[in-house]
This record gives structure tokens, C-alpha cells and sequence, in this order.
């Protein structure tokens, strides 16, 4: 069958045939490439079975062992390494919002590591049905699913290898301690888990400057630019956020009907604070309520955008008020879907003493309306 399109030259259409028979031979080299892969003789019997840790069916913390991974009928588990930390030469900015805004830089995430894993959050559901699919990280459990939800990840099955040796003998760790995005895919057959697989290319030599592509194959985003006549930019890594830093919190809260929700302090001192007159005591909070535009020039209140009403408490402090991330709105949309839920999202977190999290505003026909008033808080450190 031969391909034309409207208004191609001969010349194009020359070249462009030419191309296919290269785009022909490189799927064949790919499937080459795979059935190597799949031939490969029994890989090494896993060196122990390692105990991560993750969310029980209550939310609290339990043991899982590697070699619970498996669902019955499945025997491939491949397992990513997220780089949680980041390695320390990384100096692209953090987070912006959030509670992993709070982190040191170092001691966050990686934004090539999260981007790659935005885009598997929404292919893992069907990875799920014929394989096992896990990701790891060195991190803490509370900051990893902490970061989770900030970026919306849903379907992702994410564990800390915080407590194991596991990052470090599957070559997704240094002997400095910083951490590598290896992929490992393991085997289990009968009784017997066997390492199958790892993505060595991150280890090989590149041609010119070249990056490793060793999970190539798996990127949507890089292969998407290769069809472009730009090709993969040269100098651009991906990032956490690409909203610039000057962007207003008037554009932040008028990009959409969405409920909204603050990060407040009670530490006094911080640029910006602000004391309306409402209290951030032991254990509640005033909230706020908003119409659909409200005008914000900054993050202060002002009378013609968010108000506070009171709460109460036994002391009263200043508060610092911060919008949250786009994920943390789909979030509360979602909790919108079931109107019968009241209030419709009361989950506090809080990242370091004295700050919490409060997502407790609606939607209604007239825009944008304060729900639960007078929130009871309750923190959990990490």
C-alpha cells in the first residue's frame, strides 16, 4: 500500500519511503531485541527476601516481602527505582507546593524519576492485569505516599526500601548511597524468584552525549519528541512544575471552578503571614470561603477575595496561607462526585510541627462555597 498526503512533494515523498524502510528494520531489530531478552538461561536466585514497607488496608504501615509481590498467575514482577532521593548534583527546583515543598532540596524527588512514573500511573492498570508492577524508593513511607498524592498517582503500588538492602544489590544505589533509577524485572517460578532482568544500559557507555535510554522503550515523552522535526531537546530535563514562580495566586484560583484548599502555619515570622483575626490553635482551624474569581493579589486575605472566619482554640497566631497543587484539586473534585459526603474531603496532613492541611471547600451553582467551618485537625509528623 503506498502513503501519500495532501500537497507532498516527489522529493518528500522520496525521502520519506526511505525512512519507512529504516522504521521497518528498526521493528524487527526491537523484536530481535526482545526475543533475546525472553531467551535469556535463568537469571541468579534473589539474594534475599527483602521486606519493604507500604500502606496496610487501614492506611498503616506493614511489611511486605518481595516475594508477596506475586499475585497468584502473574510470575513477572518488574520493579522501578525511583530516585527519592535525588542524587545531590540534581539542582532543578523542588516542589513548589505541597508538603515535599518542605523538604531540602536533596532529600526530595527526582523530576525526571516523577515524570517518567506520571506517565506509568496511567498505564499500570493495564500492566496489572499480566504483570506485577512496583515501585520503590529509598525514602520514608509518609513522604513517598505524601508525594503521591500531590502528583494524583492512582494506580501506582508504591513501597519504601528505606529498611532493606535491596536498592544497594540491585545496583539502584552507589556505594556513596545515591540512588540510581534501575528497572529489575524478577521471575518466579514455582517456589523459586530469580532475577530476570535489569535495565544495564544506564551503565553503558553513550554515544556523544547521549543519555542512557535505559528504560527508552517505556517513555512516552522522549519517543513523542523523536517524531518531531525538533527532535528530544539538547538542553531540557523535565521538571516538577512548570507554572512560572511568578504566577499569580489570582490565576492559580481562577484556572478553573475547582475547590480550593491552603497549607496554614501558626509560626509567626514568615514572609507573608498575615493575622486576620482567626486562630490556628491545638487542633482547629479557620478555613476559608471563596467565590469563583475571587480577587487575590498575594496570598494575604483581602476583603474581596478568600475571608476567614473564626475558630476555636486557646491561642491565636499569625498564618501563612498557600494554594495548593493542581493534583490536590483533582483530589477534592473527586470527592465532589459523591455530594452526599459531608464534609467531602476532611484528610489533614501535616509535614512538620505546626503546619497542617486543610482541603475543605465545595462546589455549588454559584461557584465556590466553604463547607466544614471550624475543621477538627488532627496531624501525623513525618
Amino acid at each position: 500500500m503506498s502513503v501519500t498526503f495532501p500537497g507532498e512533494s516527489a522529493d518528500y515523498r522520496a525521502a520519506r519511503d526511505r525512512l519507512l524502510d529504516e522504521e521497518i528494520e528498526l521493528r524487527r531489530a526491537t523484536e530481535t531485541v526482545a526475543a533475546s531478552r525472553r531467551s535469556l538461561p535463568p537469571g541468579g536466585v534473589i539474594k534475599q527476601d527483602y521486606v519493604f514497607h507500604g500502606p496496610g488496608p487501614d492506611g498503616a504501615p506493614i511489611g511486605v516481602k518481595l516475594s508477596e509481590l506475586f499475585d497468584p498467575g502473574k510470575n513477572s514482577l518488574v520493579i522501578y527505582n525511583f530516585m527519592f532521593p535525588r542524587d545531590p548534583s540534581d539542582t532543578s527546583p523542588g516542589p513548589a507546593l505541597g508538603n515535599t515543598a518542605l523538604l531540602k532540596l536533596e532529600e526530595g524527588p527526582c523530576p525526571s524519576c516523577t515524570a517518567l512514573l506520571d506517565q506509568l500511573d496511567g498505564a499500570a492498570g493495564h500492566a496489572w492485569q499480566q504483570i506485577n508492577f512496583v515501585v520503590v524508593a529509598k525514602t520514608s513511607l509518609p513522604r513517598l505516599l505524601s508525594f503521591a498524592e500531590e502528583r494524583d498517582w492512582r494506580r501506582l503500588r508504591l513501597l519504601s526500601s528505606a529498611a532493606n538492602a535491596y536498592n544497594r544489590d540491585y545496583h539502584g544505589e552507589t556505594v556513596e548511597g545515591f540512588q540510581r533509577p534501575m528497572l529489575n524485572v524478577f521471575h518466579r517460578d514455582r517456589d523459586t524468584i530469580r532475577h530476570f532482568w535489569a535495565s544495564e544500559l544506564l551503565y553503558a557507555p553513550t554515544d556523544g552525549d547521549q543519555d542512557p535510554r535505559h528504560v527508552g522503550t517505556i517513555e512516552p515523552l522522549w519517543n513523542l519528541f523523536d517524531l518531531t522535526p525538533e527532535g528530544r531537546p539538547s538542553y531540557w530535563y523535565e521538571q516538577l512544575s512548570y507554572e512560572r514562580s511568578s504566577r499569580s495566586a489570582r490565576s492559580l484560583v481562577a484556572s478553573g471552578p475547582y475547590p480550593i484548599a491552603f497549607i496554614i502555619s501558626g509560626e509567626a515570622g514568615e514572609p507573608g503571614t498575615t493575622n486576620p483575626g482567626t486562630s490556628c490553635g491545638k487542633a482547629r482551624i479557620a478555613a476559608a470561603s471563596t467565590t469563583r474569581t475571587p480577587a487575590v493579589a498575594s496570598l494575604a486575605p483581602r476583603p474581596q477575595g478568600p475571608t476567614f472566619s473564626s475558630a476555636t482554640s486557646t491561642a491565636t497566631n499569625p498564618i501563612h496561607v498557600r494554594l495548593i497543587t493542581p493534583s490536590e484539586k483533582s483530589a477534592a473534585i473527586r470527592a465532589h462526585e459523591h455530594p452526599t459526603h459531608h464534609p467531602p474531603l476532611r484528610r489533614p496532613i501535616t509535614s512538620a510541627p505546626g503546619l497542617v492541611f486543610c482541603q475543605a471547600v465545595s462546589r455549588n451553582r454559584k461557584g465556590l462555597r466553604h463547607l466544614n467551618r471550624n475543621a477538627h485537625l488532627s496531624g501525623v509528623s513525618w
